[in-house]
């Protein structure tokens, strides 16, 4: 009975993250619509050393993206494992501490990684087939406005989170 609850809370956890992302990109106004609220959650997974369910939730996740992607089929789902992996020796090795700062800063590393990944491996899979690549003169504009929004994303996401949890005072130790 216990692991029937747990599976079908993932399969809600998973259904309501990916909600929320179609819900975000195909309705939000303009420089909300590039908040990628799968990425945001799994950086903060693995933030909170969740290593192996952000790997599963990345590979969960970018194949229901790739249902409503017209992007070429495993772009989406490559990228995601790809960035996720990156990331979590990121987090893992260099970035240790979890101040606002360091945040900042996985948000800043965590965004360009996947960006660049995306397009490096959409770029790749358009060498090998007959389409013009969307590489237009706004792409690093549109890459900038989401980095900006994910990170912000990222810090709120933080700071409310900051806000409900108690830590013990150090001092008191």
């Amino acid at each position: 009975m216990k692991n029937a609850i747990t599976l079908l809370h993932a399969i809600a956890s998973i259904l309501v993250i990916f909600a929320l992302h179609t819900g975000v990109a195909y309705s939000a106004p303009y420089p909300i619509y590039n908040l990628h609220t799968i990425y945001i959650y799994l950086v903060w997974l693995l933030i909170h050393s969740q290593k192996t369910k952000a790997m599963w939730l990345a590979l969960t996740l970018g194949y229901l993206t790739e249902l409503f992607s017209a992007e070429t089929f495993g772009v989406h789902t490559i990228t995601l494992l790809i960035s996720v992996t990156v990331v979590g020796w990121l987090i893992e090795k260099i970035f240790t501490s979890h101040s606002w700062y360091i945040i900042l800063i996985i948000g800043l590393c965590a965004t360009l990684t996947y960006r660049l990944l995306f397009i490096l491996v959409s770029s790749a899979s358009h060498f090998f087939k007959d389409i013009t690549s969307y590489m237009t003169s706004n792409t690093i504009e549109s890459a900038g406005v989401e980095i900006l929004v994910n990170t912000t994303g990222l810090l709120l996401l933080y700071g409310i989170n900051k806000l409900f949890t108690k830590r013990v005072n150090p001092r008191y130790i």
